[in-house]
């Protein structure tokens, strides 16, 4: 199954209850539970329903959308087409470890920004391109001295990329992207649509977290 997580969406978190059966220190008994059932048919329709990923085009900007759970991170890799839509390239995502699952929220998220760029060093390096979290503190990473040792190390590796940081909406980042297997129901998100979530997201986003925490 893990050989299909590239064409997944948070395939690491979807798959939770399943791989932690296979933990060393887990019993030889396996107890199969409401989430584990669910977490295996959801696998299965996804399988059933796997993404196409678009071809990447050098002259076009990339996005790197990402998102943060309590659970581990989620991204995806994608470039506009001729319509406006957002064609994913590539997805990838990873569980978070009990230290991890400890962190503030921003650095969660910040997490799975770093994450996404070194996944997709390998098409955007040199490209420039743009950053979108649902996560606002994220916008100021590079403008203002982290509290946090660990965000500050992030926010100096991130210089390696020249992609910016958008904040969009947490209901826009997700419906901006094609819907898996049915290019009919595809939502056709245009810049102008885009633009007026990014406003109203600014005006809702005042107020949120604008400290790291300490480091675990």
């Amino acid at each position: 199954m893990g050989f299909y997580r590239a064409y997944i969406p948070n395939y690491a978190e979807i798959s939770t209850p399943l791989t932690e059966l296979t933990k060393k220190n887990k019993p030889n008994d396996v107890s199969w539970g409401e989430a584990e059932q669910n977490s295996f048919v959801k696998l299965k329709e996804l399988l059933c329903e796997v993404t196409s990923l678009a071809t990447p085009d050098a002259n076009l900007p990339f996005q790197v959308h990402c998102d943060a759970s309590d659970y581990g991170v989620g991204c995806c890799l994608t470039q506009q087409d001729t319509e406006g839509i957002y064609r994913p390239i590539a997805f990838a995502s990873q569980k978070f470890n009990a230290t991890q699952k400890n962190w503030a929220s921003i650095e969660k998220e910040a997490w799975a920004v770093l994450y996404g760029l070194n996944k997709f060093d390998k098409w955007i390096y040199g490209a420039k391109g743009e950053i979108i979290s649902d996560h606002n503190p994220l916008k100021y990473l590079n403008q203002t001295t982290p509290k946090s040792p660990k965000l500050t190390r992030w926010a100096l590796a991130l210089q390696r990329w020249n992609h910016s940081i958008t904040h969009r909406p947490g209901g826009a980042c997700k419906e901006q992207l094609p819907a898996p297997g049915n290019r009919s129901n595809e939502r056709r998100y245009r810049e102008k649509d885009l633009a007026t979530t990014e406003k109203k997201g600014r005006n809702e986003g005042e107020g949120g977290e604008k400290n790291g925490g300490r480091e675990k």
